[in-house]
């Protein structure tokens, strides 16, 4: 994964004792779909693979279930052994509560 990907952003901040901030709104945080880097590889390459029914046909690559960001938050807190400091944000404008693959 790359650096600037919430995972390793948040386990980052948590490991040295800074601010983890986290979005959300009336007691509500951000649901995401997280991927295995494996799992898209394979993938990529079944989609290269695939004789599409017609032209332009699209192919959604991902999990197609969002997991809870704070609950993230808790398992990286007992893997690193460090409580998180967090802090909550409203949620921007052009943030959504929830996003995922749709992969039906």
């Amino acid at each position: 994964g790359r650096p600037d990907m919430a995972v390793y952003m948040f386990a980052s901040e948590i490991a040295e004792g800074v601010e983890v901030p986290l979005f959300g709104r009336e007691g509500l945080t951000l649901e995401r779909d997280f991927t295995y880097i494996d799992d898209i590889v394979n993938g990529v390459l079944g989609a290269l693979r695939y004789r599409p029914r017609q032209c332009g046909e699209v192919v959604n690559l991902g999990r197609g279930r969002p997991e809870n960001v704070g609950k993230m938050i808790q398992y990286l807190e007992r893997e690193l052994g460090r409580k998180a400091i967090i802090k909550s944000l409203p949620l921007p404008p052009t943030e959504l509560l929830k996003t995922y693959a749709d992969i039906s």
